[in-house]
């Protein structure tokens, strides 16, 4: 009999894992240089690249988790149809049957044929380019895996292009920030998460403007699933939950947008808040969004203060 047969979900867990360990590296790499420097500022291109090679060693890490996300998505594809069929094409051997047989000791189809199997098996077929990027972080994990090095130098810019292309073919329909705040809260570093002095909303808020600056519109559009110009908002259902307000980081954490005219979705927690739209009475303020719910009632969205009575 063959036990721990692996599930679908199970497998599109893991690979998202390994996506956002990979994504999340990336992120705290250019933003490790953005709070010293400025990514964009030309008069840092010298040290920008003398940093990006000191680098590689880090980035060939990424590159690796990236591969193995790739393939553990694929396999949670061909999953879905019949686990069965991820043995195929490697004339499994089973011998005299002494015993139970796990299923992770069995060997399963090769990365190579994955792309071709989850065309021919699955209904939502993979593009061209998709298949030519897997080949080409295959091979590059490959070097990686075998010699220690991937044998060339790379820029971390086309990494995060590679890496939003893979997500965006993977997992078109999968709320990104999201499963980003997930993978945060499921780290070593949670442990130490009490939400007083330390949570993943608050690791999340330290890095996210810097991703989004590094994001073209387009890119922009399809991660999140809005336009990049459109005004973002407070959510205060996260600013509470990682205690954001406790050290009055209200402004520090903008995920959030009207998609109605008196609701506001929130991208991070997917959560909904009902507001009144009237103008904000703080100074300097523009903002038109008021908090009703509790406990954060006649707040601001724009600027996280209170309203003058």
């Amino acid at each position: 009999m063959i036990t721990n047969i692996p599930s679908s979900q199970d497998l599109t867990r893991s690979a998202l894992t390994s996506f956002f360990a990979a994504w999340h590296s990336l992120i705290q790499l250019f933003h490790d240089f953005n709070r010293t420097y400025d990514l964009d500022d030309p008069q840092w291109a010298e040290e920008l690249q003398d940093y990006y090679e000191h680098c590689q060693a880090e980035l060939e890490t990424i590159y690796a988790l990236a591969a193995q996300a790739s393939e553990l998505a694929l396999k949670a594809r061909i999953c879905d149809v019949s686990p069965y069929l991820l043995l195929l094409g490697n004339g499994t051997s089973f011998g005299e049957a002494t015993g139970d047989t796990d299923f992770s000791e069995l060997r399963t189809i090769d990365a190579v044929d994955l792309p071709n199997a989850v065309n021919a098996i699955c209904s939502e077929k993979l593009s061209d380019s998709f298949k030519q990027r897997f080949t080409e972080v295959r091979k590059l994990r490959n070097k990686i895996a075998h010699l220690g090095a991937a044998g060339k130098t790379s820029d971390p810019r086309d990494i995060l292009k590679l890496l939003i292309e893979q997500y965006c073919e993977l997992w078109p329909k999968s709320k990104f920030l999201k499963l980003w705040i997930e993978y945060i809260g499921s780290r070593r570093y949670s442990y130490f998460h009490d939400g007083k002095w330390c949570s993943a909303e608050m690791e999340f808020s330290e890095v996210y403007e810097t991703c989004f600056s590094l994001l073209s519109k387009r890119q922009f559009e399809k991660l999140v699933g809005f336009k990049k110009s459109q005004r973002r908002y407070i959510c205060y259902k996260c600013i509470y939950s990682g205690g954001l307000n406790r050290h009055d980081m209200y402004s520090d954490l903008l995920t959030a947008y009207l998609t109605q005219e008196n609701v506001l979705t929130c991208q991070l927690c997917d959560e909904c808040s009902d507001v009144d739209r009237k103008a904000c009475s703080q100074d300097g303020c523009k903002g038109n969004v008021i908090s009703i719910d509790e406990p954060f009632s006649d707040h601001c969205h724009t600027c996280g203060q209170e309203q003058d009575e």
